[in-house]
Formats: structure tokens, sequence, C-alpha cells
């Protein structure tokens, strides 16, 4: 019952996270981890049925250990995992057919032989994987994890008897029962395989949290301190600084740790002797030359009584400021192992130990031990991406006995991370580019090139990165161990086991895994060697001249991989081969074919064998002890081989093979490394003739083609070679494929231009030439020899010239690239493919009006290999319709057909990509995201750029939603020959449609055609905005059989003489409109009636693109507008809602229908009136009422948008969409309604009683005055006719402008409305500050301008009436004026009257004083330094007086750049108003915060906060003062150096309305610039001298300024008094003066 209730506990804590249950890691040391893994409900049973089953066993599990590093090994000398069982009865108990198993579901994975275990004895069973079972000791065919993972053994029915409890197990640690067969477990002191444990102490757990460092290790340029911590704090920490595990004894932590540069620090590993002289071209072991560099490694690792120790933590810190550059682009490794694991005589792998044997392969580095070791990579600039624990071994042969070792490093979870995470090789060429882990990488020691140039190995692969030759990525690193400098090494991959093969083939290594066979002994590294042996048999015992025969070998054997490998290794002279170094690999499926391994090429490339050394009579004829190769000698019996071997080796050497090309890659290599050399050869004393080794190489690979091919003519008795020179007529056209050399600009070559080319061939040797035109080109022959084939056999008998001749292919059209269209990652119940099974699937989509075929295509997950999927050729599945979808099956089921793939989606995330027929460039991909269950991921429509989620997945079928609007084919015309033309000029066929909705439509993914039978003629594209219909409006179609020409190009034309147009939906089935037409007239178009009707008629002219209905000059406008009814008018429904009054000021009536009414800006098809419908016409002076009540279904005055309160804009289109009125006002109250003040006036004012459907009148708020008038006028001004009539001048004072129209104007009290000014003149509208003559002369047949009296000389008045005929605006009575004089206001708008000797008609009545008042300071953003008498924080200007006497600003005006241009927005002081005064060398702030009815000193405009101008500007329109500013700090503000002062500057502390001083100065708590520094003496002779030159202001304590100097070195002290005084420099600089 107690593990029931665990269990749940357990299952539940790890399922849902809930709080109150132990965590997974809590409850490793206590349960099976198939607990934690499994459903709970299934392994309640089976717990509590083991357990019961348990008790009454004989034979149980008795002890075990997954984590075998060190203490035990098995035959093979290997650390094996490893379980004991133990008999508990007093009887033996035959095994035979038990099993034991890793897997609850299968339970005789392994099973046992006859073997008897006898009472009370022990038996120890490997869990090696090695599969042995016919003799003890015995294997089984699984190992443990030691993460965790539950082991079961069953008797031979099928009875689980015991089920070992597997649990988290630290390295060298075991688990067993104490004392034996009891029920109690624990983690043991001692392990006692296939002994008693009942000597073992028992620990009660195990610490299984590593410690944690506040610091990762990297690249440090100064000392650091960090910390350490660990989540369980009754334990104690220790810690080592010399690459030690800790231990019991370590030191304790107490407190931080620092760590600095180890410069200073002795050599100590780094002279332990870590080999003895046993080959001659090895290097002795030697100490190195002064002090090595260092880094400090600081181990860490937690303690608990009566516990095993945690983990061992370990950073590496490097402290030296050039160290983020001292190895520029090479990686830096950082290996640390207990120097025991490395130096130990014992059990040391790096150095003889107690196994040497002098002169001797006897050494402890020849045992393939392995230990644990911390490895940490650090990239260029010391990001750490890499710390993990690993397992560790020597690697190589020979090069074992170098001083420098190469080591293998192995990712295991018995130690640490289960893999290398890392793309260490992402910027080198070839696959490993993209592999972004790895189980095992190698730090090489440059092999049996350690001694002269290092890097042939890693050189001779830099040639063949783009084909299937399997090498050995390479990046050169430095290593240090255990925090000494180790040297420069090679980091590697390792090509000769299964993890490598499976990643770069994405073949599971267990199922069906591989076979790896080492040719040296024909031993299998992998699998076994059967097959191999039978390929190699018959190989070499059959004629490879039978074509059968050779056509059977190339089916189990890659032949052009195998010709590449011997080209590698004849070309290189790798001396050492063949019959050594060859090792070949296959995967274990019917069709797996064997490929070569390239590895081990250190002996090449004047490693000892000159160039002109004959490579091909080793292979073939052997030599040095080495070959023939079999294989080859038997293959090269077939003709076809022979040839193709021969082309391989010439198109190499034409290529990659060019000594230019091979010099300039030894350059790359050598100068990679040759910063570093020299700290390396300090620290081996080797390589000291390295520079001598790699210009050997190049001398080498100088010759060696040379001689190459003169041994090809040799070896293979053919008479020359001959130069082939290539060329093709037009480089924008075509390419050349020579055998297997595509030449394009990515053709290795030393020219500049691909063409011409020229290349050497055999004579004798037929060599395949193709020109491959590029699309929308063809082939037509070659010049030389007028060949039409395109393909052609080069039989050479002389130097050869030929060149390609390509044309315009005129048939051609550019095919759209198909795509990857939708996929789905999680197939529960979406779709079934051939076999009833829901899998994963892939969708791609044709996107052209041809079928496409996708044989020879690929498809791949993996970028590592593209070609992991190939459409089959010659099968009519790989065929795509035009604008069809290919539905691919990704279930990893390849036999059940051409269309199912090798492999699964990751429904958490996955990768597709689509290669074309040559495996490079690709043709589309898509990163899938992580894909709910049957969900899909697709484009939102065929073809889309744009990736949505789908809900409901659309296998096979479009993606676009089948919209439930029609378009309309409004208008066709099937004989255009002057209508209208198109894009081109032409003038084409055309078919009109037109959209009868509201909503914009996209034709994108319809259909257009003229058969019915072929409803998908024409596609109209995705992604252009022309298949875009905006509401209510119109696309034209050219129906010219010319898409090339557009998107709106069709690929049909229509008959004149009759014909059909479709219009089809996205699936190509629902039919959105068609017509059908007899024969058709030139110019004459078939259309509706009107937009959308049903009946047709004849169109002459035609309206293509627009409306067809006949638009007239007429105008409607709007009226008037109320938007919130309660209480006015009510609609057809009895409801009050708000409405729109449209006017017709036209003689004629209107009809509105195919009119657009809407409010939201550039929309008009937002609502389009109907047509054929009479209560949308409107009389002559009639109005209509539109409801804006969004209730379209009560009738045709109701429109789909409400309006409510505002502010809102209403725009009024004809039906071709030109605008015929607009209007925007803001909020409007309740039942108030605002509209024209007349029946289309342009003047809108609110009406307090509305008048809908009615004519329109309110008396107007704003104001004008008389402003000037001159009875008797003889010379002052002429009227438009060139008379001197008597003259009013009218003054508007208002903000806004001011139509005079409706407005009356008499000399008589008692007759207001004598005269009325005329409506929609715009004459008489007067600018804001703005004045107009009205001639009083009685002839107003002059304009509007003159009025229907004559004034008389005074006493006499004049009257200016509103428009509502009661309102007075103004009157002004005058007094007997001489001729020529004027009476009026002093100022225009001043209510004191005077008499002008000079008039000012049409001028302002102004005397200007000629002073100038001055800006003084601004600040444009303004948060807390001073507030306006509302409480607000606005930006201010300050204006300064610098005369002594007053000064009245009223009339002068304040203008910014935002309004400088337009003088009717300028602000004017108003007149009568104290605030306007300054008084003499006085301030006046001016609030600049667009809000003037907060008083006369608010501006209309607000400054711009990052820049502006502000002027002062006097009533004659000059500029008194101007002042613009940038970039001025919030609170700061922008001012004079001293009131009045020329200079300006920034003050942190503003200073408004109040002399300008810098207040900053002196105060505690502002910034103080630095000290000036005064030179030599401070003060001598009553001045004081500077360091330089400056300008500077001396100020006493009150911030008054009393001196100033410019550009001078000094400054004069003298006559100052007793005090102390600043003196400020410009630059901010200051110093402090006392004078006593």
């Amino acid at each position: 019952m107690l593990i029931v209730l665990l269990t749940r506990a357990c299952v539940k804590a790890v399922d849902s996270q809930c709080s109150g249950y132990p965590s997974s890691k809590e409850l490793y040391g206590l349960l099976p981890v198939n607990l934690i893994m499994r459903k709970p409900r299934i392994f309640l049973l089976l717990i509590l049925a083991f357990s019961l089953q348990r008790s009454e066993a004989a034979v149980v599990f008795n002890e075990f250990m997954s984590n075998n590093q060190g203490t035990v090994t098995d035959s093979d000398g290997d650390y094996s995992d490893w379980i004991e069982l133990y008999n508990t009865s007093a009887s033996p108990v035959n095994l035979l057919n038990w099993g034991l198993s890793d897997n609850v579901d299968s339970l005789f994975k392994w099973r046992f032989p006859n073997y008897t275990l006898n009472a009370g004895s022990f038996l120890r069973i490997w869990c090696s994987g090695k599969n042995r079972a016919v003799t003890t000791p015995f294997h089984t065919s699984f190992s443990i994890d030691s993460r965790g993972e539950t082991i079961y053994l069953s008797d031979s029915t099928g009875a689980v008897q015991d089920n070992l409890l597997a649990i988290y197990m630290p390295p060298d640690r075991s688990f067993g029962r104490l004392p034996n067969g009891s029920v109690n477990q624990f983690y043991l002191s001692v392990a006692t395989p296939a002994a008693s444990n009942n000597f073992a102490t028992a620990f009660q757990g195990a610490v299984t949290e590593p410690v944690t460092f506040s610091l990762a290790g990297g690249f440090y340029p100064s000392a650091q301190t960090f910390t350490l911590s660990h989540p369980d704090p009754t334990v104690t920490i220790r810690y080592t600084l010399d690459g030690s595990e800790p231990t019991a004894n370590s030191t304790p932590y107490t407190g931080p740790i620092t760590v600095d540069s180890r410069a200073a620090d002795t050599n100590f590993y780094s002279t332990i002797r870590t080999c003895y002289k046993v080959h001659a071209w090895l290097p002795d072991w030697n100490p190195p030359l002064g002090n090595v560099y260092k880094c400090n490694v600081v181990r860490a690792r937690a303690f608990k009584s009566s516990f095993l120790p945690g983990p061992v933590s370990t950073q590496s810190y490097f402290i030296d400021p050039a160290m983020a550059t001292r190895y520029g682009s090479l990686p830096v490794v950082s290996l640390v192992s207990d120097p025991r694991n490395l130096f130990n005589d014992t059990v040391g792998i790096y150095v003889p130990g107690i196994n040497y044997v002098p002169n001797t392969f006897q050494a402890n580095y020849y045992f393939d031990w392995n230990r644990q070791a911390n490895v940490e990579f650090f990239m260029p600039g010391g990001q750490q991406v890499v710390n993990s624990n690993f397992r560790i071994s020597i690697n190589g042969v020979t090069s074992r006995s170098s001083p420098q070792k190469g080591l293998d490093v192995t990712a295991t979870t018995d130690l640490g991370e289960g893999k290398i995470r890392y793309p260490f090789f992402a910027n080198t060429p070839g696959p490993a580019r993209y592999l972004t882990s790895f189980d095992k990488l190698k730090l090489r020691s440059w092999g049996s090139d350690r001694a002269f140039a290092l890097f042939r190995d890693a050189y001779t692969a830099q040639f063949f990165h783009k084909t299937t030759l399997d090498y050995e990525a390479y990046r050169p690193c430095v290593v240090f161990i255990d925090g000494e400098y180790w040297g420069l090494h090679e980091l590697r991959e390792r090509n000769r086991n299964e993890e490598y093969f499976e990643d770069h083939y994405l073949i599971d290594k267990d199922n069906p895994g591989f076979d790896i066979v080492d040719l040296q002994d024909n031993i299998a590294i992998e699998g076994d060697t059967l097959a191999w042996s039978q390929l190699e048999q018959f190989v070499t015992t059959n004629n490879m001249a039978d074509s059968a025969n050779y056509a059977y070998v190339k089916t189990k054997m890659d032949v052009e991989n195998f010709m590449l490998n011997y080209v590698s290794s004849i070309y290189f002279s790798r001396g050492d081969w063949p019959g050594q170094n060859e090792a070949v690999w296959r995967p274990r499926t019917p069709d797996g074919k064997f490929k070569w391994i390239q590895w081990d090429m250190d002996n090449t490339t004047a490693y000892y064998l000159n160039p002109w050394y004959d490579m091909f009579h080793q292979a073939i004829l052997g030599s040095r002890g080495y070959g023939p190769s079999p294989m080859l000698v038997a293959l090269l019996a077939n003709t076809g081989f022979r040839d193709n071997w021969i082309n391989l080796f010439a198109d190499y050497m034409n290529t990659n093979f060019l000594p230019a090309l091979m010099q300039t890659k030894v350059d790359e290599l050598r100068n990679e490394l040759s910063p570093y050399m020299q700290e390396y050869r300090d620290r081996w004393q080797c390589n000291a003739n390295w520079q001598a080794q790699t210009d050997s190489m190049k001398w080498w690979v100088n010759l060696r083609q040379q001689f190459c091919r003169q041994q090809i003519l040799t070896t293979f008795s053919l008479p020359a070679f001959r130069r082939v020179s290539l060329n093709v007529s037009d480089t924008a056209k075509g390419n050349i494929r020579v055998n297997t050399v595509f030449l394009d600009p990515s053709t290795p070559r030393t020219t500049t231009n691909v063409f011409p080319w020229a290349g050497y061939y055999f004579q004798g040797v037929p060599v395949p030439l193709t020109a491959v035109p590029k699309p929308g080109y063809r082939f037509v022959r070659w010049l030389q020899s007028n060949d039409t084939n395109a393909t052609i056999q080069l039989n050479l008998v002389s130097d050869t010239v030929l060149t390609a001749l390509f044309d315009i292919d005129t048939s051609y059209r550019a095919p759209l690239r198909v795509v990857i269209n939708e996929a789905q990652a999680s197939n529960n119940f979406t779709v079934q493919d051939n076999y009833g099974e829901y899998d994963d699937w892939l969708e791609i989509y044709n996107p052209n009006a041809d079928t496409v075929d996708l044989a020879g295509y690929y498809v791949t997950d993996n970028l590592i290999l593209p070609t992991r999927f190939q459409f089959p050729v010659g099968n009519d599945s790989t065929k795509i319709a035009p604008y069809g979808h290919l539905l691919l099956w990704a279930d990893d089921d390849a036999e059940q057909g051409a269309l199912h793939l090798p492999f699964k989606f990751n429904a958490s995330g996955d990768l597709v990509v689509l290669y074309r027929p040559d495996a490079s460039s690709v043709e589309d991909s898509i990163r899938l995201p992580s894909i709910t269950s049957d969900q899909s991921y697709g484009r939102s429509y065929d073809g889309s750029t744009t990736w949505v989620f789908f809900t409901m997945p659309t296998p096979a079928a479009t993606n676009q939603e089948i919209p439930a609007a029609s378009l309309l084919i409004n208008e066709v015309m099937a004989s255009n020959t002057g209508t209208i033309a198109d894009n081109y000029g032409q003038f084409d066929d055309w078919f009109e449609l037109y959209n009868p909705t509201a909503d914009t439509l996209d034709l994108a993914g319809w259909f257009a055609s003229d058969d019915p039978a072929h409803p998908t003629r024409y596609r109209f594209p995705h992604g252009t905005d022309s298949t875009k219909v905006p509401p209510y409006g119109f696309r034209i179609v050219w129906a010219d059989g010319q898409p090339e020409q557009g998107v709106l190009h069709a690929t049909f034309g229509l008959s004149a003489s009759g014909d059909c147009v479709y219009l089809y939906k996205p699936d190509a089935i629902s039919i959105s409109d068609n017509i059908c037409f007899g024969a058709a007239v030139a110019n004459v178009s078939y259309g509706r009636t009107y937009d959308g009707a049903n009946s047709w008629i004849d169109f002459n002219p035609a309206t293509p693109g627009a409306t067809n209905v006949q638009v007239g000059a007429e105008r409607i406008v709007i009226n008037e507008v109320l938007t919130v009814n309660t209480n006015s008018v009510t609609d057809n429904f009895g409801e009050r809602e708000p409405w729109i009054e449209l006017h017709n000021p036209n003689p004629d009536t209107v009809d509105l229908g195919g009119w657009f009414l809407f409010n939201l800006v550039g929309n008009p098809g937002q609502f389009r009136f109907p047509f054929d419908n009479d209560s949308l016409r409107i009389p002559p002076g009639g109005f209509l009422l539109v409801y804006a009540d969004n209730e379209t279904r009560q009738g045709s005055l109701h429109v789909p948008f409400q309006l409510n309160g505002g502010p809102a804009c209403i725009w009024l289109y004809k039906p071709d969409q030109a605008g015929s009125d607009s209007i925007c006002f803001g909020a409007i109250a309740a039942d108030q309604s605002y509209g024209r003040q007349f029946d289309d006036d342009p003047v809108w004012i609110n009406f307090p009683v509305p008048t809908p459907g009615a004519t329109n009148y309110s008396p107007q708020a704003a104001t004008a005055l008389l402003n000037e008038v001159q009875p008797v006028n003889t010379n002052s001004a002429a009227d438009n006719y060139g008379d001197f009539d008597p003259w009013v001048e009218i003054y508007n004072p208002n903000p806004d402008t001011l139509d005079l129209g409706g407005w009356y104007i008499s000399d008589v009290s008692s007759q207001p409305l004598k005269h009325r000014f005329p409506l929609n003149n715009d004459s008489l509208r007067i600018p804001p500050g703005g004045l107009f003559l009205v001639w009083s002369d009685n002839e107003v047949v002059e304009g509007a301008a003159h009025a229907n009296f004559i004034l008389s000389n005074g006493p006499a008045c004049v009257y200016l009436t509103k428009p509502d005929g009661l309102t007075r605006s103004d009157s002004l009575c005058y007094p007997l004026l001489a001729a020529d004089e004027s009476y009026g206001r002093r100022a225009d708008g001043d209510p004191v009257l005077v008499t002008f000797t000079g008039p000012t008609p049409g001028g302002t009545n102004w005397n200007f004083t000629p002073v100038n008042v001055l800006i003084n300071e601004v600040q444009p953003v303004n948060l807390s330094t001073i507030a306006d008498e509302q409480g607000e924080f606005d930006a201010w200007v300050e204006l300064y007086n610098p005369f002594p006497d007053t000064i009245d600003l009223a009339g002068w005006y304040m203008a910014n750049t935002a309004t400088l241009g337009n003088p009717v927005t300028w602000y004017r002081f108003p007149f009568d108003n104290d605030s306007t005064k300054i008084p003499g060398d006085g301030f006046r702030l001016l609030w600049a915060d667009a809000a003037p009815g907060q008083g006369a000193l608010h501006l209309w405009f607000v400054l711009n906060g990052l820049n502006d101008c502000v002027y002062l500007i006097k009533p004659d329109e000059n500029v008194s003062d101007q002042i613009c500013y940038t970039n001025v700090q919030p609170d700061h503000s922008f001012g004079r150096d001293g009131d009045g002062d020329p200079d300006w500057r920034d003050f942190s502390i503003p200073t408004p309305d109040s002399t300008n001083v810098d207040l900053s100065v002196g105060l505690p708590n502002a910034p103080v610039a630095q000290q000036l520094l005064v030179w030599p003496n401070p003060v001598h002779d009553g001045q004081i001298f500077f360091s330089r030159s400056i300008d500077a202001s001396l100020f006493d304590q009150t911030g008054r300024m009393l001196r100033y100097t410019e550009d001078q070195p000094s400054m004069d002290l003298q006559g100052l008094a007793s005090g102390v005084y600043i003196l400020l420099a410009r630059t901010g600089e200051r110093i402090w003066i006392v004078v006593y």
C-alpha cells in the first residue's frame, strides 16, 4: 500500500507539477524511473504485482552498477555496466529461458542459456549490449542508463521475479541489497560484483545536484570574484584549483573565491613526460621553453554525511586583458580531468606509465582506456558554449606515441550531456555545417604530420566539400589541459563510427544500423563483414567487362564514390595505401550501397613521395609494400568505368586541382595557424621547419598535375591529352556541362570570367558535353560543328574549340516555382492515406497554368541530407495539375508508395525543404512551428507568403476560403480597335468585373475562362493589389492571350463573332458569374444597364473601368447633420436616429441611385444608394434625409454606419466616385445640428433648433467691427473702377475667417437692412484680423463691395447688422470731417475713436513705435519649472524690454515656425489690456499653450519640444526679434547669456520673468563641472591667468554678471570688493574666487 500511495504522489507531481508533492528529483532515490515515465494507472498495478512476487522469488537482483567508469573491466577490457543475481533459496535454480529486459513490453529482450545458479550463489551479468549468451561471462543485448531505468527479471513463463530499482547512479558506485537478498537497498561503499554485499557500508542516498558557480567560465580582462552555492543548505562544498576532483579532504568553501592571472605560475603538468620516441616521423618529448600560458581551473563538489558526494562542477577562468583576441578566430578548449586519469603511472592514459616497455608499442597510452573529463568549449571572444563531463580516450594508432596526443571526446549520459551540443562547424563548407550536436568529436594532434606541416589530412578534404566523400570536418583550436596550455589541435568529426553516419544520413544506427568495415584487417567496426565480403568476392571473381556484372555491382556499391576516393588517394599520393587506411560503410538495408570513407590522409602532398611518384602503379600493380587494389583492378576491365574514372581525374585537374587554387588553399590553412605557431613551437620544442614544410606542399601541388596527367597516358596507353576550349554565345542565355563539371560562376577556376573556358581531356576517352540553356532560352547548335544535339560525345584527336549557340525560346513562359503549401504534423482524424492510416502529410502546390512534374525533385527534413527522399521518375503520381495540389505522407513508410516520405514530422517543430533535381537549388522550404493535433500550418491562400494555422485543414485542396460574395461580369468588349489601350498600348478585348458589395473582394486565386470544360484557363495570381476590387468598384481584365504582359491579362481572347466569359471562385467549381454574347460591333461594348443590373444593353461609348451610369455635372451637397437625436424627427419606423440632410441646389431633379455616402476616409464603397428607387430622387432646391443608424434593412435611406455625437466626417461621391461634397465636424450636443448657415452656404454653424428637410437659418455668433469711415474722399483710395468714393472699413477681430455674405450695412438707424451683402462670394470673406473696404457709392452694379447708399459728411452714423437682420454687430458715429480726413478706431479694434489726417483704408490703424522688444528666454518643455494661472506647466516665452520706458504690445503679433507663413494664424496682442504693457528693463511671460481663451498672454500655438523658431512681430508686420532652438532638455530653458545679450545658452535652472543668470553656479546639489585650470600662479598683479584662451564671465553671489572676456588667456580682477565670486567659462568649467 505504501508503494501504491507513493507512486500516485510521484505521478501526480510529475504530470501536473502540483504543489505539495515531492519533485521528480526527490523521488529519484526512491522509485523506479518507469513510475515517472509511464501512465499511472497501469503501473500502480504492476508495482503492486512485482512487490508481491518479489517477496516469494528465489532469485533476485542483489546489486548493480550502471555507471562503471573505472571500477571493474569485462573480459574485453571495457568498463561495462553490470548486474548481480543472488539465489536466496536453499536449492539450485536453473535459469534456462529466463529473461532480462529494460522494456516491460519485451520481457525476453535477452534470454539465459542453460545455466544453474546454486543456492546462496551470485552471478554477474554484463549489461554491455554485446549480446553473449552461450557461456559465462554473460553479456546482455542492452546497457543500463545511469540516469535511471527499470530492469526486469522474468522466469521462463514470463512471470516477473524481480524488478531492479534503477535510480540515479554516480560514477563507479553500486546499489544493492544489504544484507544479501533483503528488502533493504542502499548505495554501497564498495562494489562487490559476484560477491557478498554484507561487508559493505550503506549510504542513505546520494547528493544529486551539482554546485552552482555565480560566474561562468570565460575570458576576463582582470581578476574576478565569485561564489559557490547549493540548493541543499546541509551540504559542505569543497573545491580544488589543480584540476583534481574534490574529496572529503579538499578545501571547504567558506566565502567568495578570487581568481587572477597565472602568468607568474611555474609549469607543472606540462613538465610531465608524455612519451618515449618510437617512430622516426614523430617527435620526442621536450619540456616547454619558458612558462606556458595558464588559466584558472576551479572544481567544486557537495558533500553530506552518510551520502555519496554530488557531481563535480568545473569552470575555467582565463584572466588576461588580451585573452579575447589572443587566439583570433580559433576556439579554445579547456579539458579538465583529475591528474590521476591522465598522468598517473598506473592508470594515466597520457603517459608511458607502468606498462611502458622501451622500443616497443607497449605503454599506457596504447590501451583503449576511457577516463572522465570535464570539457569546456569557448568560442572566439570567450563565450562558453559547452561545459559538461564527457568520456575521453587517446585516439590514433602510431600517433599515440607522439608527445602531444589526440583525444576522443564522447558524450554519455553516464557522465553528463548525451550530446555535445554546439554547431562547431557552422562556418565551414560541407555538410557538417548543418550539424548542431555531436555524439563524438576528436581533438586530433595532427597525426603523422605532427612534426611537419600539421594540416595535410585536413588539406585534402578541402577539395571534396560538395561530393559524396565522407570526410571529417576540420576546425583548428587551442587546447588547455588542467589549466595549462597544451597547444594547437584539430577539432574534427569522427567518421568511422555509426553516430557519424546517423547524423549525416539520418539513418537510425540501431534500425537498420550500419556495416562499417576496416579493410586493412577485414574487421567490422559496426555490423558485420558478410555483405562486404560477398561484394568483394563478386567483383574480384567475375568479369567486370560484362555489362550485367557491372550493373549488378552498381546496385551494391556507390561506384562514383569509389572513383572519387581513388582519385583523391592517387592524386595526393597517399603513401600508406591501398590495403591500409581504407574503410567502407553501408546502411543495413536491401538497397544499401557501400561507400568509401576518407581518413588518415597525413601521408600525402609532399609528405615523403615526390610529385612525380607513380601512384597509379602502386594502386594497380603494387609498390613499396602497398597495393594493388583488387577492386580497382577488376573494375578497370570495364571500359565505361575506366573512361568515367579518367574523365573524373581530368575534371578535377581542370577545376579543384588547378595548381594556383591548390596553392591558395595551402596559404589559407597556413595563415589560420601562423599567428600562433611560435607559442606552439615553444610548448613542444617542435616544428622549427614548419614554414618550409608548408612551402614544400605548395611546390608539390604546383608540379603534381603535369606528372599525374602523364602517368594517366602511360598507365592507360593513351596517345595524348588535348585542350578543350568552350564558350557560349551569351552567358545570360546558357551554360555548358563537360562530364561532371557544370560551368558557371561557382566553378573553381583561375580566370575572372567563366567563359571562355579551357581544360585538358584525353584522346581515346570520349568526353560527354552538354549545352544547358537557361530558362527562357533554347540551344541552337554548336557553332564550329553545326551539330544541333545539345549533348554530344567529344572523341578528341586534336585541340578542340566549341561554342554553344543559344537563342530566345519564344514559346517559353517562365513557370512559377512550386511551393510547400500546407503541412500537418499530428493527424489523428483529418485525412487518411492510401492504407487508411492517419499519417502526417505535406501538401505541394503548383501555381502554374501548366502541369508540373516533380520527378527527380528531393524532399528532406534535414539540411545535412538534401537527398533524403527523391520523387521517382516515370510515375504519373509526381505530376501536379495546373493550380493543383499534391499530398505527400510523412509517415516513414516509404514502402507504402511513391508519395510516402522516409521520415515523420516532429509536432513540436520541424524543417521541410524541397530541392530541385540538382539537390542543391532550393525550390521551397518552411520551418514548421509546434502544431496542435489535427491542426495544419499552411499558406493563408495557395502560394501566399503568409503562413497561418488552420483549425480546419485543407489537404489536397485550396487553402483559400471560398467567399460567399460574388463578383459580377459587368461589361465586355470583343472588338476593341480604339476604345481603350492596355498597359502595353494595345487595343485588346476586355471584360469588366464589378464588385456589388461594401467590402473589398480579392480575385487572387479566382479563375476566368471562355470554356466551361476548362475552368482553370486563367488564374488570378496572389500577392498583388491589382487583383483587389474595391467596394462597388471595377477591374478590367484584358482577354488578349498574353499573360506575360501582366497580372490582368488572361490566357484567352474573345471572339468578335460571339463568345462566353465565365468567372469561377477559387475552388474552380463555384461559378461567380458568366455571360454569353453574340457578334460584336467594333468599339461597342455589351454591359449591364447599370452596375449590377440584370438586364444587358449595348454601350456606345463604352464605360471600361467606370460605372455604367451616365454621370452629369449636377452636384448634391451635405446641408445639415444631427448626430444625437432624442427629440428631433423620426424615421419611417418611428425611431429617432441620427440623420444627414442632403440638398439639391440644381435646377433639375437629381437621382441618387449609384451615388456613394460614407464616413470612413478613402472607403466610398461603405454605402452605395441603390438604383431604380423613386425615394432617392431630390427635386430642384429640395432636401433628402438619410438616417445614419447602421440599419440598412430598414430601407434605402438607412446607411450602414452610425453617427454618435462626433467628431466625424462624411463624404458624398457621384456614381463615378468623383467627390460631390464632404464635411468634417466636432462634437455636437444632443438634439442640436450642425449645418450650413444658409442652404448651400460654405459657412457651417451650430443650430440649437435643427431644420431637417427644410431651409437652414441661424444668427451667427461672430462679430465684425466698423473700423474707419471716410465720407469725403478726393484722393485717399480708388475703388475697382478708379473712382474716389466714400468708404467704410470693416475689421474682423475673430480667429476665423468671417464671411459677410448675408450681413447688412446701413446709414439709417431705422433701416438696418438697407443693404445686404450677397451670398457665396469669396470677395466678402475677411481673414482673421483682416480688413474689408465697402464703397458707399450707391453703385451695387460695380460689385459685391459696393453698398446701395452714399455716406454723408458728419455728424452721421453707420450700422452693421448680422444675417438674422436683428442682431447689431457694430455702429460708428463720426463728426464733421475735412476732405480726405477719416474717423476711426485708434488701432484696429481699439474702442477709442480718433480723427486720422492720414487715413489707412484697408490697412492697420496704427502708428508703430520704432523700438524693438526682445525675446529673452524660451522653455519648450516645462515639466515642473513654473505654472500658469491655471496651474498648468506649459511652454513659455519671455520677452524683455531693454528700454527705460514702458512699451505696450497691443496690436503686436507672435508666431512660430508652424504659423509664420500664414499671417492669419498669428497671435495678436489685444488692446486695452494692462498685461500687454512691459515696463522699462522689465519682462513679460507668454504661455505657448494654444489656449488663448485662458487670457491675453496665452498664445495660439505650442512650441515643438525638439526644435522650433519664435517670432515677435510689430503691428506693421516687421519682425522685432526672433530665436530658433534645437534639442532643449526638459525643464531646461534656452536664453540670452544675460538680459539682452546677443549670445544664447542652455539654462539648467530657468529664470522665467526675471533676469537671466546661471543659478546652478555653486548649488550644492547641482552637478559641478571640472575645476578650471589656472596657470602658472592663480593671481598675479590683479590678473587671473588660464591655461588657454577662453570666453568667461564673472558673477557675484547674487548671480549678477560683473565682467566678461572673450578669447583671452586672463581676466582683470582689480577693483573687486571683498567677497566670494564665481568665474564661469562658456565651456561650463568654473572656479571660486575669494577677494579679501
